[in-house]
């Protein structure tokens, strides 16, 4: 059994790795002596966190100008397109001709039995190129008769009529997709004409690994995350918005006599932890996913900008209140509340009462911390069976296929 994963950047983020990891162990004990092949744009970096798995290597650049290119000669008027061949001739140094690029992707969707899409948030605006590029695989193994999944996704917001008309043309072929959350995803496939016979909604994969750690008592810190980049909507210079969370996070954690430890996701999250703590960067050997959970599990609530901080604190019944700006954001995190219900609670970084409103809400959190705990184990559990089955469901799938 041959098996073609895509995924999401896989750079240095480890809510990424850990959905990767989480899928390519279900893989295997479903098909215990499956091969593994990954497309991936860091085949080094993703080396140290997998086993046993062979790394088709395309950059990121290239997968990124694959599906922008593609956009752009479809929808570009014509007077513009002179724009657009002047582009392609100033990045052709280093970036493959689309046949080439076509080809290496059709080779590899050619020797596998199946292909799996598994969790990511890429089927967005927010990343367009790379949704276009994901979706363009999906439609080659479909082309080629292969059995396609894609698991744990978050899709959306979609507001580009051009990738609402490709979800349309790709997701209602593929044949099963496992949503991370309900709230947002479904109406949205739903909106674009997809069958709900195929869609389930599972819960993000990265669940089981947090919960199967979990400790058997709440911690008594504070986890704390921003997410600063371009997806968050929140840059360094919003002094204000720093200035509200920090004065917040103190004033708790003062109270309560409580310390705040930094919760990094992604190796940008470091520099932006230390300065809201105002504390020097000490959380740069927090690199893989088992050990970011290890530090959560040090806590009784998570705030929290990025959204896989969220998902292995919730999985392991420790409450989470979430800040979000950008419309990916509020998907990412109202769909998580959705999921998980009482013990996860979304902020707005750009309400004028922030700094009041993450006081109340922590203060509520520490009080109902306990309370809420064996609430959120529950809802784990059910997303982590709901996960399961869905595997199972194309393993079945592929396995009728065979006779």
């Amino acid at each position: 059994m041959r098996i073609l994963i895509q995924g999401d950047e896989y750079n240095l983020n480890v809510g990424d790795i850990s959905m990767l990891q989480m899928s390519m162990a279900r893989l295997r004990e479903l098909w215990p002596d499956v091969s593994l092949e990954m497309l991936t744009g860091h085949p080094d970096h993703l080396a140290a966190h997998v086993q046993d798995v062979k790394f088709v290597g395309v950059s990121i650049q290239q997968f990124r100008w694959f599906g922008l290119r593609k956009l752009l000669h479809k929808w570009v008027p014509t007077k513009a397109r002179k724009r657009v061949v002047v582009l392609e001739d100033r990045f052709k140094t280093y970036i493959p001709s689309e046949v080439k690029f076509s080809n290496l992707i059709s080779s590899a969707v050619n020797r596998a039995d199946a292909i799996i899409f598994c969790g990511a948030g890429a089927i967005t605006d927010q990343s367009l190129g790379v949704a276009m590029k994901r979706l363009e695989v999906l439609e080659k193994a479909i082309h080629a008769g292969k059995p396609t999944a894609i698991f744990g996704q978050g899709i959306g917001p979609v507001e580009q009529p051009q990738l609402a008309k490709r979800i349309r043309e790709v997701l209602s072929k593929v044949d099963l997709i496992a949503l991370r959350e309900k709230y947002n995803g479904l109406p949205l496939l739903t909106h674009c004409g997809i069958d709900s016979a195929k869609i389930m909604a599972t819960g993000d994969d990265a669940i089981e690994m947090a919960y199967s750690v979990r400790a058997n008592t709440l911690g008594n810190h504070i986890g704390v995350n921003l997410r600063v980049s371009s997806g968050s909507e929140l840059s360094t210079d919003q002094s204000q918005v720093m200035t509200n969370i920090s004065t917040a996070l103190s004033n708790v954690a003062r109270r309560h006599n409580i310390s705040l430890i930094p919760i990094p996701i992604d190796h940008s999250d470091h520099v932006t932890i230390s300065e809201l703590l105002q504390t020097p960067n000490n959380s740069q050997h927090l690199n893989t996913p088992l050990q970011v959970i290890g530090e959560i599990k040090r806590c009784r609530v998570v705030v929290t900008g990025a959204y896989h901080a969220a998902v292995f604190a919730l999985s392991m019944g420790i409450s989470a209140i979430c800040l979000a700006k950008s419309s990916y954001y509020v998907y990412k995190h109202s769909g998580l509340a959705d999921q998980f219900g009482n013990g996860c609670e979304v902020l707005f970084l750009d309400d004028i009462r922030l700094r009041e409103k993450l006081e109340t809400a922590l203060e509520n959190v520490l009080e109902n911390a306990q309370e809420n705990r064996q609430k959120l184990l529950q809802r784990a559990q059910l997303q982590i069976q709901a996960s399961r089955e869905a595997y199972r469901k194309f393993y079945d799938l592929v396995e009728e296929r065979k006779k």
